[in-house]
């Protein structure tokens, strides 16, 4: 189960060679992998702080649109790219310690081999 962490992780890598359709595969693959290990190998969440604190950022932002009188197609489109801001940092804080140290571990060979 700890490869198809890495292995999500290594998708963003994919990132740049993507359509502009499939842009956001690479974090939703992540943040799904990592919830889904989170919820089969439950642990004290010692982040909620910090997980608090990216969703009151994008709170932010929604708030700050709705309230807004130019409210048009563009303003959730907008929305829906600043959707990464609370999904890849939540993922990575849902992190097991162990899974965490993989990754640490495995960032040489990911930038060597999407260099």
């Amino acid at each position: 189960m700890n490869k198809l962490i890495l292995y999500s992780f290594f998708f963003f890598g994919l990132f740049p060679l993507l359509p502009f359709k499939l842009a956001g595969l690479p974090v939703i693959a992540f943040f799904l992998v990592t919830l889904y290990k989170a919820v089969r190998n439950p642990q004290k969440l010692n982040n909620f702080r910090k997980i608090i604190f990216w969703i009151s950022i994008y709170l932010s932002f929604v708030i700050s649109f709705f309230y807004s009188e130019n409210i048009q197609i563009e303003t959730l489109k907008s929305l829906e790219t600043r959707l990464s801001l609370i999904v890849i940092p939540i993922g990575f804080l849902i992190l097991s310690k162990e899974n965490a140290q993989m990754l640490v571990k495995n960032m040489n060979t990911f930038k060597l081999i999407f260099t």
